[in-house]
């Protein structure tokens, strides 16, 4: 018999907890219950335990919410971390399954407010309820349960077969053969591939401390809970008066105003923003790319002359991003706008041109190789008694 790995699966709600009722598609207990008691997984309760048919693997499931992850609020997120911290006292893995509306802002807390862990936490949904056919909840509960037996050190992101780092993952729509989908990804793509054969990751793991960029050779490392940043991010979509922009950018490192389908914003937040663009990055994210012909309007142009950084054309992907390069430049005294620009541009030109729109991966082929030069040292695995983890910068940014 295989050695057996306990894993806690707190539940939060979501589609993949949902079913069709009366008044729509809405979270009910038990559904993530009866998808491990299916022919399709396997598994068996023992106790209060859910063992897998080869015994190599227990679960407990922990309802910790039942609700659509658009309600999941700040305060919820507070409590989900301290379950998740207190878990990784007692299992060798975590999950939590969550709705796909707020996953990202919830994949992006968790990173921050974790520090250094040493076991997975593995977030999962669903685009699909478990009624449809071709749901995807069976497939990403399935890896993520593969994910959280694996040793990873980290939050991350466990959906559509890929391993994502949690605090640069964004959400994107794939065009493909005349129809849309959804799916997530990160800012350096997938640090593995998941699937029925096991993990197969895209880059080389190097031996040695998990967190050697941060601790001393030989250090012990203890994971703790850090709750005192405030990292509710949203998107600030006009319109919204003057007065209220203000209030959000001055609490905010950063900020992502989304401009409307002409590539706008409101004539009376352009001097709010011109003021506040000089000291504070504030990133417009239209709905078309860089390099691409935009927009003829007039209100479009006046929005690009405030002194703001033009984001990519996915604002899922410009904030993820911003986040990132904030955590980067942390602590740097010359930082300032122009080198948070710099920086912002030159993640977006490497890895959302050259690799996000390239990448044969991207277009379905889960097989292709991923671009790691592209990652170098920024996102490396890191193994340390079969445990793997990124030696990129922990941030402490708010971004809006």
């Amino acid at each position: 018999m295989p050695t057996q790995r306990n894993i806690a699966l707190i539940t939060t709600g979501g589609t993949i907890s949902s079913v069709s009722t009366a008044e729509g598609i809405a979270p009910k207990s038990g559904v993530v219950e009866s998808m491990l008691l299916s022919d399709r997984m396997g598994y068996k309760k023992k106790g209060g335990s859910y063992v897998s048919g080869d015994g190599g693997v227990r679960l407990d499931v922990l309802r910790l919410f039942n609700k659509d992850s658009t309600d999941l609020v700040f305060e919820d997120r507070i409590v989900l971390a301290r379950e998740v911290f207190e878990a990784m006292k007692k299992y060798d893995g975590i999950i939590v399954t969550h709705g796909t509306d707020t996953l990202v802002e919830t994949a992006h807390s968790l990173s921050i407010w974790l520090k250094y862990p040493l076991k997975t936490i593995a977030i999962t949904g669903a685009f699909k309820t478990i009624e449809d056919k071709n749901s995807d909840a069976w497939e990403n509960l399935q890896d993520s349960i593969t994910a959280a037996c694996e040793g990873l050190c980290g939050v991350f992101v466990i959906f559509h077969g890929k391993v994502l780092q949690g605090e640069m993952v964004f959400e994107r729509i794939d065009q493909h053969n005349g129809s849309s989908s959804k799916t997530f990804d990160s800012i350096f793509g997938s640090v593995a591939l998941v699937g029925s054969n096991g993990m197969h990751y895209d880059c080389a793991p190097v031996v040695g401390n998990p967190y050697q960029h941060v601790f001393p050779p030989n250090t012990r490392v203890e994971p703790w809970l850090d709750i005192s940043h405030n990292d509710d991010v949203f998107y600030i979509v006009p319109p919204v008066n003057s007065e209220r922009f203000k209030d959000i950018a001055e609490k905010c490192d950063g900020i992502v105003v989304e401009a409307t389908v002409s590539g706008g914003i409101p004539e009376s937040l352009l001097p709010g923003i011109t003021a506040m663009a000089k000291s504070k990055p504030i990133v417009l994210a239209r709905r078309y790319k860089p390099g691409d012909e935009g927009s003829e309007y007039a209100v479009a142009r006046n929005a690009e002359n405030t002194g703001v950084i033009i984001g990519s054309g996915l604002p899922s992907f410009d904030r993820a991003v911003l986040s990132y390069v904030l955590g980067k430049l942390e602590g740097q005294e010359l930082r300032g706008v122009a080198m948070i620009k710099g920086q912002f541009n030159q993640v977006v030109g490497e890895v959302f041109r050259k690799r996000l729109s390239k990448m044969p991966f991207m277009n379905g082929d889960r097989n292709a190789p991923l671009d790691c030069d592209i990652v170098g040292a920024l996102r490396t695995p890191v193994r340390d008694g079969g445990r793997f983890t990124d030696n990129g910068s922990r941030r402490k940014r708010k971004v809006c």
